[in-house]
Order: structure tokens, then sequence, then C-alpha cells
């Protein structure tokens, strides 16, 4: 199946690089969905890709190649194999290949994988390692087998910002931010950028505009991370004057699409004018979702119907 493979190189269609060209397979699913099995192995690649010491190209390019190749039949789950397996790597001109699967036994997860040198035709590592861990511990461990298996150090990862000055005033697309591995989606009513204004709000040093939605009283919108987050900040305007916030939400998503955490507060009035920070930071997300009912409650600052943003921080 084409499925199995996720990336690889071919020199004949490729850019030529220094960096070492590796083919990693989605992990065999056993007694679990092969979907949590596909999940891991993205999130596998994720880590791995971020070190920045391979050449890693989309599932879409490879699958392109192959079908050009004419080697499709070589993907199949059968190929399990020592020998099939470094066939492979040489047939797609990797300088490794790494395989294995997870699955699970009571209540552990059992985690095998392993790695081939093609250039020196041997099976060089070999690692097994079981997790009594829940779905979303096992979404953040995983990442650090393949890491182990290669050699590598998890790489060291500064906060991410997303803020609004320096943009054009109006709507967003929400694609603005990709750069960051940050979109922004409306759910009810439309992004926009506006600028800071108004006397009753007070804002971090160097912020002059924030992110709203227009809309009812009832607005909603999606942050999503590609790649997931541990942790997201988002920093609302100090407000002064007898100013007030609506009524929020925000539920946050693991990478299976299941909310694990929410936090929220009803219309209330900042005691203190000074920027606010609400942190999420309960397990691994790919998704936030915020939502605001501004239906009781008239103050001036909540005529806005959302909950302003003057930015967004996320670790990974």
């Amino acid at each position: 199946m084409v499925s199995q493979i996720v990336w690889a190189l071919l020199p004949a269609v490729l850019p030529a690089t220094e960096l070492e060209r590796l083919v990693v397979r989605d992990l065999v699913a056993k007694d679990i969905s092969q979907g949590k099995a596909d999940l891991l192995t993205q999130l596998m690649i994720a880590q791995v890709q971020s070190t920045g010491k391979f050449r890693i190209y989309s599932r879409e390019e490879i699958v392109q190649v192959l079908e050009q190749a004419g080697t499709a039949q070589k993907l199949g789950a059968d190929c399990d194999t020592t020998r099939c397996i470094l066939d492979f790597g040489a047939a797609m001109n990797a300088d490794r290949v790494v395989s294995g699967s997870v699955g699970k036994i009571g209540s552990q997860y059992v985690v095998t994988l392993s790695l081939y040198n093609i250039i020196k035709g041997e099976r060089e590592a070999n690692l097994t390692r079981t997790c009594s861990c829940s779905d979303d511990d096992l979404i953040t461990t995983v990442p650090g087998y393949a890491m182990e298996l290669l050699g590598l150090e998890p790489p060291v990862q500064r906060p991410a910002r997303v803020d609004f000055t320096g943009l054009k005033p109006g709507y967003l697309s929400g694609d603005e931010f990709r750069a960051a591995g940050v979109r922004l989606t409306a759910l009810k009513g439309r992004l926009y950028v506006l600028p800071v204004q108004s006397p009753a709000m007070v804002v971090p040093a160097g912020r002059t505009q924030l992110l709203a939605v227009e809309g009812d009283r009832v607005t909603e919108f999606a942050i999503e991370f590609d790649p997931p987050v541990k942790s997201f900040t988002i920093t609302l305007p100090g407000l002064r004057g007898g100013a007030s916030f609506p009524t929020y939400s925000i539920t946050a998503f693991n990478p299976s699409g299941a909310g694990f955490d929410r936090v929220g507060q009803e219309h209330w009035i900042p005691t203190v004018p000074e920027p606010a920070r609400i942190t999420l930071n309960r397990g691994l997300m790919s998704r936030a979702v915020i939502s605001v009912d501004n239906r009781f409650g008239t103050t001036a600052w909540a005529t806005y119907n959302c909950l302003p943003i003057v930015e967004i921080e996320v670790q990974r």
C-alpha cells in the first residue's frame, strides 16, 4: 500500500542534498487502530524533522515519485524482513530506513522501532519501549522514541509569538501566520484586525493592534497548530474605567480531535488594568476553539462581542 511510506528520496527526481536521506515507514498497528498508528507516525516525523538533520519530503511528493517509478507494489506491509527493507531502501537511494510497530497488551502500549543502514546493508539499531500511559501521554512519548533510535537530542524549542501589530487593519484570511505554524479559522463571525484606540485598553509595550471577531453577540473561532503544541497563551488587553470582558470559553483538542481541556470565565470587570495572560498546557494540542457569548451584559467593552487578543504565544 502506498501509505506504508512516509517519505523517501529518488536522485533522478529530488534535488541533491548533504543532509542524510531517510525513509520512515508508517508504524504497523497491532491491536490498536491503524489511524492511531498513522497519527503517531506523523508526530515522530514532525519531531525528527524539527532537528533539520534529514531531507524530508511530503507524502504527495513521494507518492508521485513512486507512481512514476512503478514501485508501488514494493510498499506492502508484507515487506517486513531485513532483506526486503534493505532492498527497498537501496531502490529509494536512502541512507537509512526506520520501520516499526505499535500495539497494546492489556493496559500497556508496546512500541518497537528498527533502524536500517542501507549503505552498510544491515539493521543497526533496535528499540522496544513499553508505556503504561493514556493516549494523550502516548502522543507526547512516541516521538521521543524515534529521537532515541536515531541518537538525536530533542531540539530546544523557543516560544513562537503571533501578534497583529504591523498588519493592515481589516479582515484576515487566517493564513497570515503559517510561518509560525498557526492558522486562524472563523467559525461564527469574521476575523479582523483593528488598532488599539480606546482609552480603556492597556496593551503591552510595542503592541498597537489586536485581533477581534466581527459578528453577533455569539462569536467563535479556531486556532490550529501545525505541528501540535505543548502549551499556548493568549494575551488580552488590560481594561480600566469600568470596561469589561464578555463571557468566554477556550476548549483545547488533541491531535486525535478529542477535546480534553477547557477554561473560561463569565462576563467580568478586571480589578487591575494590566494585560492578562490565559494559558492552556495540560497536553499536546493541535487545535483550540475560543467561544464568546455576549448575550448578557451591555458594557462599553462587551459591545465588541468577542474576546480581544493582543498576541498568541505557542510552545512546541
